[in-house]
């Protein structure tokens, strides 16, 4: 599920000789770091990006490294041999509209590129609900001060992601029809809301599979030197997707790095499972969901087809409006009741 930086059309079609130094400062330093007092003049960051972009370099053994047209381009290879779309993960780099210094007038996003024969992603969904501090640290534009002081506490490694702007569905054609997909990326499955509203748009489900893509390799761990195990993290951030299955009557295919690839359908039950030895997490291989039977060890795994269910939940209709209104009922009866005590008490002392 994981690609490799800088695969989006964005990057892929950017014209470098119209960029002013600041601005190939900063997005050279999305692929090289450089210490803040190393300078360089306009065409050495053009050559430098150029040459990422187009590739040719030489690795450790002397080998030419592909650029990021090649990857591109390899895997609309791929796409064309499998004969279907391919959806993968990958750091997506985009102008940044809202900068907040010369170092942030280009921005990364975790993002899911979709590609379907052609040699750059026909669309890019990036991920709009980041985690605080490990994607990136919040008040970058609210509260300035307090944002430099919490930034002290990440390492400087860390890369700082900025949020995707909207939704974005993309449309898989069938022999029984279009299928339309939305990509909650990782944790984003997580929130009841983001999935809904990925699902219904304009009042109308628009939305027939969730293609979740997740790393689960934070949560790993490993007792007294032994081998590398998965947390009980794995299950529950399934379980997660469970939820967002039923609450929008929409199926659900997981494809997670380390944890748990499945397939659960629109009632919210887990149809397949790739697993090796009854073990779920931290395996790795093919899960065909296509409707056949395991064949020999070794072989791709094979699920039920996915069920695309055309029902409509009434949380996709009203959202949280229900929950809402419980949470006023409830809060308007406490005070009624400490009303209620209050003058029982003054009429007692009376």
């Amino acid at each position: 599920t994981m690609l490799p930086s800088g695969l989006n059309p964005t990057f892929l079609n950017a014209d470098f000789a119209a960029m002013d130094e600041r601005e190939l400062r900063c997005l050279t330093t999305k692929f090289v770091p450089l210490a803040p007092d190393e300078q360089y003049s306009p065409q050495t960051y053009v050559r430098v990006l150029e040459g990422i972009r187009r590739g040719g370099a030489l690795g450790a053994r002397g080998e030419p490294v592909p650029g990021c047209r090649d990857y591109a381009r390899q895997v609309a290879e791929l796409s064309r041999e499998l004969g279907c779309p391919l959806l993968a993960g990958g750091v997506t780099l985009h102008p940044n509209p809202r900068p907040v210094g010369p170092h942030d007038l280009w921005v990364t996003r975790n993002s899911a590129l979709w590609f379907d024969g052609a040699p750059k992603a026909e669309g890019v969904y990036s991920k709009m609900h980041l985690v605080p501090f490990s994607e990136y640290v919040p008040f970058k534009h609210s509260w300035r001060w307090l944002h430099e002081r919490l930034r002290g506490f990440v390492p400087p490694v860390m890369q700082q992601l900025d949020p995707g702007p909207r939704v974005v569905r993309f449309e898989l054609t069938g022999r029984e029809g279009p299928l339309r997909l939305a990509t909650p990326i990782c944790y984003e499955g997580t929130f009841a809301r983001i999935c809904r509203d990925m699902v219904v748009e304009d009042g109308r489900k628009s939305v027939d599979i969730l293609a979740n893509l997740s790393n689960d390799g934070w949560f790993v761990y490993s007792w007294r030197g032994g081998p590398p195990r998965g947390s009980t993290e794995h299950p529950q951030h399934m379980v997660q997707y469970v939820f967002r299955a039923v609450e929008t009557r929409t199926a659900v295919v997981r494809a997670v790095n380390t944890g748990i690839s499945a397939s659960i359908d629109p009632n919210g039950r887990i149809a397949a499972v790739l697993e090796q030895y009854g073990v779920a997490t931290m395996v790795r291989g093919s899960l065909l969901l296509d409707g056949r039977e395991d064949t020999e060890p070794g072989d791709p795994q094979h699920g039920p087809k996915v069920l695309v269910d055309g029902r409509v939940s009434m949380y996709s209709l009203t959202g949280d409006v229900f929950a809402q209104a419980v949470s006023a009922a409830a809060g308007a009866l406490t005070l009624w009741l400490l009303w209620k005590r209050l003058r029982t008490r003054k009429g007692s002392r009376q």
